[in-house]
């Protein structure tokens, strides 16, 4: 099954400046892979951030599986039991027409990414899916939409399933373990997007500078002295940059793809893409931090950055959008009383209420087809948010 909007509206969105790409899921039922509403729901949370976060020029397609991955291996590897989830781009590209200023010849980039970057000429029958993830099914997940109900022993699977898509979207190194060699190794050919950023020492050594193999690469990638060089991430981190996670025993699928593990304080939105993101009642972030945007930045995308988060007035979140029978309005962070006013296109109020939480759900089955206007007032400050969606039949 698939959640997408419905391309009779794009042109519509377009107009209205709303954003043109959409995640677009396919939840797959095979090997073993089964949905939930409340599944797919808390998947949806995480998809709808990433389009707020990079609003994207084209739809990100992505292939969702939800199954226990011990038995979808096949194999006697009990580690298994123990990964939350995976995703990876399903292409990468390289030396594709651009004229993109962020296009740098010989690398290689995620397909999301590189479809960007060549002007949305990559078509969905030459690639079905940008990305594919993979959700452990035997892990103890928590699919609802407060932190307040999550258990001891729980796993947010929204925070889970945000840090995974990161992964899909290009933050990820080709660091990887040869077994072969015994020792890590990276495409030192044609590197990946990120690779082209990570420096160690602060900036002394390159990695791109290095050979595929061999003892000094050995030695650098588990230097546990790595950083991310790229000019937003570091602006958004206050001048410096950021740790890389490269510790010096190799953690295959951790390191060199995540920040560095204690990095950043316990509070702060970039620990989701610290190696532990989504742990049960202690590591869990449902927002893209400021320097992993600015990270998305440096590799390529076009990012929003001008998220104010001591704002007493939040973004709105409004999902499914388009809306057929009901509509949920999401608030970013409980913090007071809002007028809620929904306005047609030709201003007539069609709803009005004061909330005090940050969730309502309203039914609008009855209400005619067309573009509709939320209104958030905080009653504090008078503040107004305004965010656009559109109903359909």
């Amino acid at each position: 099954m698939k959640t997408k909007y419905n391309l009779a509206f794009l042109s519509i969105l377009m107009y209205l400046g709303l954003n043109a790409g959409i995640v677009d899921v396919t939840y797959n039922t095979g090997s073993g892979s089964s949905w939930s509403q409340a599944q797919k729901a808390a998947f949806e949370r995480a998809a709808k951030h990433w389009t707020d976060v990079l609003t994207p020029n084209h739809d990100i397609r992505v292939n969702a599986y939800l199954h226990n991955l011990y038995v979808f291996h096949g194999s006697n590897d009990s580690s298994w039991f123990r990964v939350l989830g995976y995703a990876s781009a399903d292409q990468l590209y390289r030396d594709f027409p651009s004229s993109d200023p962020q296009f740098v010849a010989n690398t290689f980039y995620h397909a999301a990414l590189a479809q960007k970057l060549n002007g949305n000429a990559i078509s969905s029958s030459t690639l079905p899916y940008h990305i594919t993830i993979h959700m452990n099914s035997s892990q103890k997940w928590y699919f609802g939409e407060h932190f307040s109900g999550i258990g001891p022993k729980e796993y947010d699977f929204t925070t889970v399933v945000l840090h995974e898509l990161a992964h899909g979207l290009g933050f990820s190194s080709s660091a990887r373990y040869d077994s072969t060699l015994s020792a890590p190794v990276y495409n030192a050919a044609t590197p990946y997007s990120m690779d082209r950023f990570v420096y160690k020492n602060l900036g002394a050594v390159d990695m791109t500078s290095l050979p595929a193999s061999g003892s000094s690469t050995t030695s650098f990638l588990t230097s546990n002295s790595l950083y991310f060089k790229g000019s937003e991430a570091s602006s958004q981190n206050g001048g410096n940059r950021p740790k890389i996670y490269a510790p010096s025993s190799w953690v295959q699928g951790s390191s060199l793809s995540h920040w560095d593990l204690g990095y950043f304080g316990s509070l702060n939105k970039d620990k989701l893409m610290e190696p532990q993101a989504g742990f049960a009642n202690s590591h869990f972030f449902r927002q893209v931090g400021k320097v992993t945007r600015g990270f998305m930045s440096d590799i390529g995308w076009d990012v929003t950055m001008s998220v104010n988060e001591n704002s007493i007035a939040k973004r709105i979140k409004l999902f499914p959008n388009p809306s057929v029978s009901n509509l949920n309005i999401y608030i970013d962070d409980d913090v007071g009383k809002y007028q809620l006013r929904i306005r047609s296109i030709t201003g007539k109020v069609c709803y009005e209420n004061e909330i005090s939480g940050n969730q309502i759900a309203i039914p609008i089955e009855n209400w005619n087809s067309g573009v509709y206007t939320v209104e958030l007032i905080n009653s504090k400050t008078g503040s107004a948010q305004h965010q656009k969606f559109i109903k359909t039949n």
